[in-house]
């Protein structure tokens, strides 16, 4: 993207999904957070605008609150101090993960960032919360910010807290309420298929959509892996940053393969100016055995870029969608299959029915879909 700058820009850095509990956790008690993320102090301006997604709140509990929570997902508020290390200047709380201890840790996670003054979006006590904008002023510049959450249990309605529901006719609402405010404005949607390499067909729609409405910026979070970039509009759509900082065998994940690709991620870097995302960057970065944060070099440098450059070409040519039902949820399968194969054998049959009270039903959907298409290919 190639437009020419204007005299005031701002910097602008997005990052992937921030997991602070786990293994991270206690290398943060162990080493500090700075430790953990020097190895990116480089790539940042101390002027730039950051952005990040908290994948989960901070909680005193040991309770959760809801079905299936890992214990490695809770976050201890001392690992505020990463949030501070990153200098973030906004971020999202819309997630699956928002509600996993209670509404107490929605209430401490935006109490400590207030009082570092950190802007949130995409979670509240409230629904009218959840969806209220964060708009920073910076040089003169002003910067909106939106985030939303697909479907579940977690999502905010009415007098109930929880993640801003990802329901693009209402989020037009937000964005053309929001635009007349703002001279840049950016959503971060919570959405996809985790440890797919492409998006949904449907997220697709919903991006388009959400940029014809007046987006600058759509920022993708939840798969955990890396997907394509799509300009459009004068604006970007990253489907999915990946991984910044992440416990990548936090939960039941029991593949080699699902570690691997969960400790990939990108920095993306832009300059905003009025209604423009000027010249944009990508830094590849992973995350170390001992779970430092690091600029990726020599061949997984651009063995990142190059598979980004092909996935953002498959987008480009409208191909998304069958490569999302013929490798994304073929993955599924596989993965699924495979962690109940591994917890079978370690846990007896108690895991099957644990497995059926927590498994994500709309894959059947998925599924369904996937068989069909191989039945109609079969029959060319």
């Amino acid at each position: 993207m190639r437009i020419p700058q204007e005299r005031s820009t701002v910097p602008f850095i997005a990052l992937g999904d921030i997991m602070l509990g786990g293994r991270v956790a206690s290398a943060i008690e162990k080493a500090g957070a700075r430790q953990l993320l020097d190895g990116m102090r480089g790539y940042t301006e101390p002027s730039a605008l950051i952005f990040g997604n908290l994948e989960m709140p901070f909680s005193n509990s040991n309770e959760p609150y809801l079905g299936g929570v890992h214990p490695s997902y809770r976050v201890p508020p001392s690992c505020v101090q990463a949030v501070e290390a990153l200098r973030l200047k906004v971020v999202n709380l819309a997630t699956n993960h928002v509600l996993d201890w209670g509404p107490e840790a929605i209430e401490l996670t935006l109490t400590l960032l207030s009082e570092r003054g950190i802007e949130t979006v995409g979670a509240g006590r409230n629904e009218r919360e959840a969806r209220k904008p964060a708009i920073i002023r910076t040089k003169d510049l002003r910067a909106g910010f939106l985030g939303y959450c697909k479907k579940g249990e977690y999502s905010s309605t009415g007098n109930t807290p929880g993640s801003a529901l990802l329901d693009p006719q209402e989020i037009v609402k937000d964005i053309v309420a929001l635009r007349e405010e703002v001279d840049i404005l950016v959503v971060s949607l919570h959405w996809g298929l985790e440890l797919s390499d492409h998006p949904y067909p449907q997220d697709i729609k919903i991006a388009h959509r959400l940029m014809d409405a007046g987006a600058d910026i759509i920022l993708g979070h939840h798969p955990h892996v890396i997907q394509g970039i799509e300009e459009r509009n004068g604006g970007l759509i990253a489907y999915s940053l990946g991984n910044f900082i992440f416990d990548n065998r936090a939960g039941h994940i029991v593949s080699q393969q699902s570690w691997d690709k969960r400790h990939q991620g990108i920095f993306l870097r832009a300059r905003l100016g009025k209604n423009h995302v000027f010249d944009y960057d990508i830094v590849p970065t992973q995350i170390t055995e001992d779970l430092h944060v690091v600029p990726a070099q020599g061949e997984v440098k651009e063995e990142i870029l190059d598979r980004i450059k092909e996935l953002s070409k498959i987008i480009a040519q409208n191909q998304a969608g069958d490569f999302f039902y013929r490798e994304g949820v073929e993955g599924i399968l596989r993965r699924e299959l495979r962690t109940y194969w591994v917890l079978l054998h370690k846990e007896g049959l108690s895991c099957l029915l644990r497995g059926f009270r927590n498994f994500k039903w709309r894959y059947v959907k998925l599924i369904s879909r996937f068989l069909w298409s191989k039945v109609v290919n079969a029959r060319r």
